[in-house]
């Protein structure tokens, strides 16, 4: 009966891994390769000229995900996080170069879901290709610089008051969003989410052993 709990529970463990996307994408980039748990970005493209992200970072205060120009730190900017009380909050920035991101007038990412689970933050959230918005850079097959950056400390929201993340809590990949050719880059080769495959598997093989 032992081997039969741990069974299970080792079962468990891998449905409810924090870093499985919640839902199928098309591609997904692991930032670090040495600590492929700490930063994942998983996305889609979507109808209505939409695209769509899923981020996974080690942290308990807030993640920024954004583009730029250039291989620095400076651009269109979303910011996430989930307070004390669970809430999710998501902030539509941009910055210039070397200074604090501002808040948008117009608010064009747009947040899905937020949690935050065992040390890790997750968010999910979209946005246009092309917004029309100043502040915004359009996402096309040019579109090459990923910024990602965060700390372990919550915002207040709507002060644009975060704290800095450091010389060591941030990252430039070079990772293209979308082909001219089909609408995809996919960096790790990541096409659907594997937490429904393993419940499946887990409810068959639990079944003959309780049977």
């Amino acid at each position: 009966m032992i081997l039969k709990i741990i069974f299970v529970l080792s079962f468990i463990g891998l449905v409810c891994n924090e870093n499985v996307p919640s839902e199928s994408y098309e591609n997904s980039l692991t930032v670090f390769e040495d600590d492929p748990d700490k930063l994942k970005l998983f996305w889609k493209q979507l109808e209505n000229n939409e695209i769509q992200f899923e981020i996974f970072c080690q942290t308990t205060g807030w993640v920024g995900f954004g583009l730029s120009p250039e291989k620095d730190m400076l651009g269109d900017l979303a910011i996430g996080w989930v307070d004390n009380n669970g809430n999710p909050f998501l902030e539509d920035t941009h910055a210039e170069r070397k200074k604090r991101p501002l808040i948008d007038i117009k608010q064009d990412w747009k947040i899905i879901s937020a949690r935050e689970y065992q040390g890790h933050t997750t968010i999910k959230f979209s946005r246009k290709l092309d917004t029309s918005d100043v502040d915004d850079m359009v996402i096309d097959e040019k579109t090459q610089f990923l910024l990602f950056a965060w700390n372990d400390v919550d915002p207040l929201p709507n002060t644009g008051n975060w704290s800095y993340h450091g010389r060591n809590n941030r990252i430039v990949k070079i990772q293209k969003l979308i082909n001219s050719d089909d609408g995809s880059n996919s960096a790790n080769g990541l096409r659907n989410p594997l937490s429904f495959t393993i419940l499946l598997v887990f409810i068959a093989v639990a079944s003959k052993i309780f049977n």
